[in-house]
C-alpha cells in the first residue's frame, strides 16, 4: 500500500492488526467445520491398543 510505503512505522501495526484479524475470525470458523468426536474402526488403531478393547469401532474426542 502507499501510505505503507511512506510511513514505514504504521508496518508493524497493521501486520499485527492483520494477524489479529485473521487469527481471531478464521481460526474459530475452521475448527467448527470439523467435529470434535471421531469414529474410527479398531482395525486401524496400533495392535496394542486394539488388544485392549473387544468393540469394533472406538468414539474419540479430537482434543480441538
Amino acid at each position: 500500500l502507499p501510505l505503507l510505503q511512506r510511513q514505514r512505522r504504521l508496518v508493524l501495526p497493521v501486520h499485527s492488526l492483520v494477524c489479529l484479524a485473521s487469527f481471531g475470525l478464521a481460526l474459530p470458523l475452521a475448527i467448527s467445520l470439523f467435529p470434535q468426536m471421531s469414529q474410527i474402526s479398531v482395525n486401524q488403531l496400533e495392535p496394542e491398543i486394539a488388544m485392549a478393547t473387544d468393540c469394533k469401532i472406538v468414539t474419540y474426542n479430537k482434543g480441538l
